[in-house]
């Protein structure tokens, strides 16, 4: 027989007899067609659920897609099926609300709350009583506030201190994984992915070549790289911290800034940064809302109107330490917002900040390429696999943190560190130890850290003067608008001649200062001065400053000093910050009148300035 001749046969053989009834396709069950539940024999017929006591604790089917957490006032909160947080009113669980709740599940409503027709076919559901058993379902739970109870991707802290990374689609711990959810006390919404931790125990060397590669770049000081690591390891951890350091990236065209903030965000990987430029405080929580993924504000530059980039860095300062914040809504209803972010900056000039913001940066300046420098070698890849394996390390060693941070602490202040300091260089330096090492650091490693930090050199700490001294500086150092353009038109330029033994009787150029300091709201007293009303007897002179006034109102105007007029000057609570000795409060006759005064000690003042 031929291969054609088989192969007619073959098909004969394979025909159905003419008239065989033709295979028939599996029925698609419908939405509302009875459906199996656990523990029930038979399938359930939709809406049975009420009738055979299928329910959970709040009332609703034990497998409904939708999980209620509670009640705010009138703003309902739900996980739906995603996973995803959801908050509506009552007003906006309506038809359309309720089928967007329980997408992609809403095949659900047909069965759990069945509208029939006549003939007793389901034809849809009854949103006024889904409404009603998703209200009540909150209710029962009780009042929830989101601010507190949420916890977005990034970096979290467990009540037993353990870390578990949250990457949008799972959630990440040493031991192992878990969808998000509700879990205990808190909340783990599900949100975009982003990387996961690598999948078996790494060692340092991911961080090593990362650590080299960031050395490629040319830095003011040789230990702004590894700072630089530590915050890529803090931005992972995020919400783990107690304390979240911020960096301040500067520099100039040619210096590879751009590249650099390239591999960044490569290390983090997809959605797992929030970069901006741009950008308002309030821009960033409304976007960042309950993550504490790492923040990034590009092009932070120095302008004439510096409002903006203030309520930018005010937010990264009460984020570093997770501060709540509280902002007024719509309809009279309050927003509360805490951030965990760490927070990085860039700029080729960076804005002008008060100095308990500075003080809570590292300023990583770099220096232009010079020619024959290695081009940097940017691979994505392995980039990607860098940010995997050091989440790994993180989650592997992060128990070791707070005993390794005490040490570098300790190191810190023993070379000139304050507590702030101490908190903001030490979280860096440990984050990046963690990275590399499986052991703590050595006494030479802590000795090398603090001698390159020293806190004297640094220009994070430049304005680090003590709040009541930068009062003190303003009033001496401001020109006084009275006086016009005369040589000696600043306080301090006054004050300094009561040294000038060549001016003869110093009575008498007290009383020719006093006449001039009288139109700032300013007088000199001491024992020569025989005013009623004195409480003590003083040694040396004394510069008396009222607790009100509105020519040093308006002397003070623009600074943080200035308060408000007829209520009383905030220069008077700064200047009480001073030590011991420094001044005291009494009355002293200024332009003729008795005025409540603190008294500052020009001798300790002088001295302290001239050594």
């Amino acid at each position: 027989m031929s291969q054609i001749e088989e192969e007619i046969r073959d098909i004969v053989d394979a025909a159905e007899p003419v008239g065989a009834p033709r295979s028939k396709k599996p029925r698609v069950p419908k939405p509302g067609d009875p459906r199996p539940v656990e523990g029930w024999k038979d399938p359930m017929f939709a809406g049975g659920w009420r009738s055979r006591a299928w329910t959970n604790d709040v009332g609703l089917p034990r497998d409904c897609p939708v999980h209620p957490l509670g009640k705010d006032g009138d703003v309902f909160f739900f996980l739906d099926p995603l996973g995803q947080l959801r908050a509506l009113k009552a007003s906006e669980m309506g038809q359309a609300g309720i089928a967007a709740l329980f997408a992609p599940r809403t095949e659900y409503l047909y069965w759990g709350w069945p509208q029939f027709s006549k003939d007793l076919e389901v034809v849809g559901w009854k949103a006024n009583l889904i409404r009603d058993d998703l209200m009540n379902a909150c209710a029962h739970l009780g009042v929830w506030r989101s601010a507190s109870r949420v916890r977005g991707r990034g970096g979290w802290m467990e009540d037993d201190g353990s870390l578990t990374l949250h990457c949008g689609d799972v959630l990440v711990r040493a031991n192992g994984e878990e969808d998000p959810g509700e879990r205990g006390d808190f909340v783990y919404p599900a949100g975009v992915k982003c990387l996961k931790p690598w999948g078996e125990h790494v060692n340092g060397q991911a961080a090593q070549d990362l650590l080299d590669l960031l050395s490629t770049w040319r830095w003011r000081r040789s230990i702004d790289p590894l700072l630089l690591l530590g915050w890529i390891s803090a931005g992972i951890l995020g919400g783990f911290l107690r304390w979240r350091p911020m960096m301040f990236l500067v520099g100039d065209r040619a210096t590879g800034k751009s590249t650099l903030q390239r591999v960044i965000s490569e290390v983090f990987g997809p959605d797992g940064m929030v970069q901006a430029a741009e950008t308002t405080a309030a821009g960033i929580y409304q976007h960042v809302r309950q993550d504490s993924v790492p923040i990034s504000i590009d092009e932070m530059e120095a302008e004439a109107d510096n409002r903006k980039a203030e309520a930018v860095v005010k937010l990264a300062r009460l984020a570093s330490s997770g501060a709540l914040m509280l902002r007024g809504g719509a309809e009279h209803k309050g927003v509360e917002f805490t951030a965990r972010s760490v927070f990085g900056f860039s700029a080729i000039n960076a804005p002008p900040m008060r100095p308990q913001d500075r003080s809570r940066m590292a300023f990583l300046e770099l220096r232009p390429f010079q020619p024959g420098d290695k081009e940097p070698v940017i691979d994505v890849e392995d980039l990607r696999i860098i940010g995997r394996k050091i989440r790994r390390r993180l989650l592997d060693h992060h128990g070791e943190l707070d005993e390794r941070l005490q040490t570098i602490r300790t190191a810190l202040m023993a070379g000139g560190h304050v507590g702030r300091g101490a908190d903001q260089f030490g979280a860096l330096l440990v984050c990046a130890d963690l990275l590399l090492n499986d052991t703590p650091p050595s006494s030479d490693d802590l000795q090398e850290w603090a001698e390159s930090l020293a806190p004297d050199d640094m220009v994070e700490f430049q304005d680090a003067d003590p709040n009541w001294q930068r009062c003190l500086d303003h009033l001496f150092s401001k020109p006084v608008k009275a006086w016009g353009r005369d040589r000696m038109q600043t306080v301090g330029a006054q004050l300094a001649d009561l040294g000038n033994p060549a001016e003869g009787d110093l009575a008498k150029r007290i009383e020719n200062i006093n006449n001039r300091l009288a139109q700032i709201g300013l007088a000199i007293v001491g024992n020569f001065d025989a005013a009623p009303g004195r409480k003590r007897e003083f040694t040396g002179l004394w510069l008396a400053i009222p607790t009100t006034d509105a020519k040093l109102q308006d002397h003070f105007e623009g600074t943080d000093w200035a308060g408000s007029a007829g209520v009383g000057g905030i220069w008077s609570g700064a200047l009480r910050q001073a030590p011991d000795g420094y001044w005291c409060n009494d009355r002293a006759r200024i332009d003729g009148r008795q005025r409540r005064c603190i008294l500052v000690n020009l001798d300790k003042i002088m001295q302290d300035g001239s050594e």
